[in-house]
């Protein structure tokens, strides 16, 4: 047995977030309370507070609380549908949330090369569409204990559940396969616009399934916050226990497969970028490392751990206004008409990244960083912007991985592939400003020809 093991101790009492630090304005009831008893603060008539989605320097990690297998897996589920109004289907004025109540139809995708994408002929695209799902954990998930926050809810959107799609098809693969538990199943590298919800949306979502997957053919779901730290949730005992040390961690997973059981493992990449070990994945488990290209040269991990590459686009706008809708959800109907136009002005800004616009706390910080990146842009960073060569891009020295976002492509394969855009055409206006002002007009000339025929080439 692993020697630093924390099981969720009975009786321990939980830490739980102040009244104040839920954007919707109410109290959970407590536990052992009826459902009745939730506590109503008096009405206010104020701004939306905007509580901060990510840990504040120097916050601690959570304990594990008690009964947080329970919690992740009786998840209850919420949804957004968006209504169209004005001129034509596609303006869309009205979000209508539906808190408690599981959605009646998710979003359906269909096979395009070797992977999946929305499906846009059939009836998910007839108003009111799903525009969002929430999954709401009493008692957080794995990635919220370690921020120290405790955050219940995960948003799931369409970009979410089609990396769900593509696993499900691996582990059929794997449950399919002749050489049963001996067979190598194919790791996953998900890469995504740092901020747009890898580890919160993705990671906790991932986590939910596997522990709703047939426990006769998954046994185990692990939860790695980099190498230092996972939560093992055993679906045969019904427990997660927490686990420390990058040792303690692969012994108890291979003590878990030496006992015949198959698992999947959600590697969540840390601050530091530490990939996983070789070691940790035994054969027939799987594996998905959820990632952003700034962490480290994603080309290389991809080829020493013989990873699939998986592309995550950031959310749409009507997804953000969905987000919106869920955390004004009790609010008047000014308070949210408010703070959408607010969250949107920032969209507009600095793009469609969930963790820096909801909150004005983070707005400000990374405004303050983009336009640092603006002033560092000089001659040797023009290459990269002209022919968006994602190697260089995305390297700590480069500043345009302030400004810049992953979408995806497909090759000629049918393979996904990384694309790179500025993050809103208002940043994009102010790259092209600064652009001009470093370098001379025979060579922005020069730069413009040379991508026009190289674009002509692909």
């Amino acid at each position: 047995m692993p020697a630093k093991q924390k099981r969720a101790a009975a009786g321990k009492k939980e830490k739980r977030p102040d009244a104040t630090d839920l954007p919707q304005g109410r109290r959970r009831a407590r536990e052992g309370t009826g459902g009745d008893s939730e506590q109503q603060p008096a009405p206010q008539r104020r701004r939306v507070k905007e509580t901060p989605q990510r840990g504040e320097e120097g916050r601690t990690r959570l304990p594990l609380p008690e009964g947080f297998y329970d919690s992740v897996f009786n998840a209850k589920w919420s949804h957004v549908l968006g209504h169209p109004g004005g001129e034509g289907e596609e303006r869309e004025l009205r979000m209508e949330v539906k808190e408690g109540q599981s959605p009646t139809q998710s979003w359906e995708y269909k096979s395009r090369g070797m992977s999946f994408e929305l499906d846009d002929a059939v009836e998910q695209f007839s108003p009111p569409r799903p525009r969002l799902m929430v999954l709401s954990s009493e008692k957080g998930w794995p990635y919220s204990l370690q921020d120290g926050t405790a955050l219940a809810d995960c948003f799931v959107t369409a970009e979410a559940e089609r990396v769900w799609k593509r696993l499900d098809g691996g582990l059929r693969m794997l449950f399919s396969h002749p050489m049963g538990r001996n067979y190598d199943v194919k790791r996953v590298l998900l890469l995504g616009t740092p901020g747009i919800g890898q580890s919160m949306t993705v990671g906790s979502y991932l986590l939910y399934q596997l522990l709703h997957y047939d426990a006769e053919q998954l046994q185990v779901a692990v939860y790695c916050l980099g190498g230092e730290l996972a939560y093992v949730f055993d679906k045969t005992t019904q427990t997660a226990t927490e686990h420390e040390g990058a040792g303690s961690i692969v012994d108890v997973i291979n003590d878990l497969a030496g006992r015949e059981k198959k698992g999947y493992i959600v590697y969540d990449v840390s601050e530091e970028g530490a990939p996983p070990s070789p070691g940790l994945s035994p054969a027939g488990w799987g594996v998905i490392v959820l990632g952003s290209p700034e962490k480290y040269n994603y080309r290389a991990l991809a080829m020493q751990l013989r990873v699939g590459l998986t592309i995550m686009n950031c959310p749409s706008e009507h997804e953000v206004k969905a987000m919106c809708a869920w955390r004004t959800r009790d609010r008047p109907a000014q308070e949210q008409k408010e703070y959408w136009e607010t969250v949107y002005r920032r969209m507009d800004e600095i793009g469609p990244v969930p963790r820096y616009i909801l909150t004005e706390a983070d707005f400000n910080e990374r405004t303050a960083a983009v336009n640092s990146a603006l002033q560092a842009i000089d001659a040797s960073v023009a290459r990269d912007f002209f022919i968006h060569e994602e190697g260089n891009m995305w390297c700590p020295e480069n500043p345009f991985q302030k400004i810049g976002k992953v979408e995806r492509k497909r090759s000629q394969y049918g393979l996904e592939i990384m694309n790179v855009k500025t993050l809103s055409p208002n940043l994009k206006f102010q790259v092209e400003h600064r652009l001009c002002m470093v370098l001379s007009y025979d060579e922005l000339l020069s730069l413009s020809a040379r991508v026009s025929s190289f674009s002509r080439r692909r």
